[in-house]
């Protein structure tokens, strides 16, 4: 009788947390100024922190701004050079960690207008968004920072590149800093390669309390894990690749495991997760294809994270040119759900009820960006099994196929670099407007207050696709092809409007709807 008690008991209790998973979606923007969101982690009052940049007419500030566990602007503040210091540009935070002490650490860099370089910057803030400290690095060339993490003596260690040019050919090396809890180095390197570019952007402390950095090669045409001493020293280096020309490896995020670890890495520019062993050595590698979504196009520095959820499994996200992604796999790395977004995600991670937070930026690229517009924060959070609101689009089905990865050891130069700088900052409170919805994914419009104007159907389709006005009869319809290719442009006059799109093959294809006040809509259409 006490373990049926018991077993009804654990049934209610993960019931009631599956019904009260709160899903949402959420818009920072301002029309007068550019915001970027690199980099996102959970706050200790079940909150959420946002890091990247501000930019009002090309003079661009470091942000870190808040929002509740709704998803609703708390505060924000902006980062740049006090009026004694140089003048920055360029500024922008990479990502942020929570600390040992109930603190956060941000890290990013900025361009000195006086030394002509990059330089690096971490910034030690409460949980309320005052500064702790404020520390600056500098190299002999351009420092870019990409990642930090806190290691076990209460200290952190930061990761990036060293990057210039020299007798017109571009070098980049691997960059590693060890800092005290105040800020100051202790010790920082750079690690290079004979022939070719190598770029940290992730690094974590080990269980056997050494460092482990992944990173990329060659313009990620291959990557990277390097394992090193707490003081520097190599370990070993493994370099990942595939065995043709043009093919390519493309880390983006780890997680150590208690076998190894998981990487999250575009292949082929598909997202794939890569298993290795202690020692870097293959387990498994899994590719994902996703018959509705091309190969991701996504070249910038700026890295997707992973992230390892309570069961076990993974979440992470993904981009191409026409909308982001949101797969979620098992332990193993067979998937569980697909989910397209309407927003350029890069970070998602798991919250205490189980739902996923995702934060991106947007308006999207390719054929449903047709104007110029302000990029703006995305907010996106779903529940357990990947379901929102109108933000999450079309699920889609997921083949999972292995390609076999090159690994092979790799030889490294070690030199002593860098120095703590002497920039000082202003960090001023600003407020951020924000709406409900979706990130705006056609010009310049809301396309929010049509949303639910434009039914489609039937959807998929064989060919023959109906688009009904609710509201008004009067517009204008555009339909692309995945090559950004409009094929269709027509004056619309009644509220129901039929095309047959048989005659241009099967695949995806993205609509606009724009009515007479100007106002657009645009989805896509799956032709069978």
């Amino acid at each position: 009788m006490k373990k049926i008690i018991l077993l009804l008991t654990v049934v209610i209790y993960v019931s009631n947390a599956y019904s009260q998973q709160n899903t949402f979606s959420k818009v920072l923007v301002d029309t007068s100024s550019y915001l970027y969101e690199n980099a996102s982690s959970p706050s200790f009052d079940e909150g959420h922190l946002i890091v990247g940049s501000i930019d009002n007419y090309n003079f661009y500030k470091g942000l870190l701004a808040k929002v509740n566990a709704n998803g609703d602007f708390v505060w924000a503040k902006a980062f740049r050079n006090s009026p004694s210091s140089p003048e920055l540009s360029n500024f922008a935070f990479n990502n942020i960690i929570t600390t040992q002490d109930s603190s956060y650490l941000i890290s990013g860099h900025f361009h000195n207008r006086q030394s002509e370089k990059e330089e690096g910057v971490c910034a030690k803030m409460t949980p309320e968004g005052d500064t702790i400290w404020i520390t600056t690095i500098v190299a002999e060339h351009n420092l870019e920072l990409n990642a930090v993490y806190q290691t076990s003596d209460s200290g952190y260690v930061v990761t990036g590149n060293v990057n210039c040019y020299e007798n017109q050919e571009y070098i980049e090396k691997l960059f590693v800093a060890k800092l005290s809890p105040e800020g100051i180095i202790e010790w920082s390197k750079e690690y290079a390669i004979s022939d070719d570019k190598i770029n940290g952007c992730r690094l974590i402390q080990t269980s056997d309390g050494n460092l482990i950095i992944a990173g990329n090669i060659g313009f990620s045409s291959k990557s990277f894990l390097l394992k090193i001493t707490m003081t520097g020293s190599m370990l070993w280096a493994k370099k990942y690749s595939l065995d043709g020309v043009y093919e390519r490896v493309d880390f983006q995020d780890m997680i150590e495991t208690d076998s190894g670890f998981v990487i999250y890495s575009f292949v082929n520019e598909h997202a794939a997760l890569i298993k290795t062993d202690t020692v870097g050595a293959v387990v498994w590698e899994k590719t994902y294809n996703i018959p509705s979504q091309p190969p991701s196009v996504w070249a910038s520095g700026l890295k997707m994270n992973l992230c390892m959820l309570n069961n076990g499994g993974f979440a992470f996200v993904t981009f191409n040119s026409f909308e982001g992604g949101l797969i979620k796999t098992d332990s193993s790395g067979n998937p569980t759900f697909f989910y397209e977004l309407i927003l350029i995600p890069v970070d998602v991670y798991e919250t205490n009820s189980n739902e996923l937070f995702i934060t991106g930026s947007g308006p999207l690229m390719g054929v449903k960006r047709l104007y110029p517009d302000p990029p703006e924060i995305g907010i996106i959070q779903v529940d357990s099994a990947g379901t929102g609101d109108a933000c999450v689009w079309y699920s889609s089905p997921v083949s999972v196929y292995s390609d076999t990865l090159v690994v092979t050891s790799f030889n490294v130069t070690i030199a002593d670099v860098g120095s703590n700088g002497n920039i000082g900052f202003d960090v001023n409170a600003l407020s951020i407007p924000q709406r409900n919805g979706c990130v705006d994914i056609i010009g310049n419009t809301d396309e929010n207050k049509i949303k639910n104007s434009l039914k489609v159907y039937p959807n998929p389709t064989a060919g023959m696709v109906t688009f009904e006005s609710l509201n008004d009869r009067t517009g204008r319809l555009l339909i692309f092809n995945t090559m950004g290719k409009n094929i269709i442009n027509r004056k619309t006059e009644n509220y129901k409007t039929t095309f047959d799109l048989s005659g241009y093959g099967a695949g995806v294809y993205y609509y606009q709807f724009i009515d007479k006040a100007g106002r657009s809509v645009g989805g896509k259409v799956v032709v069978k």
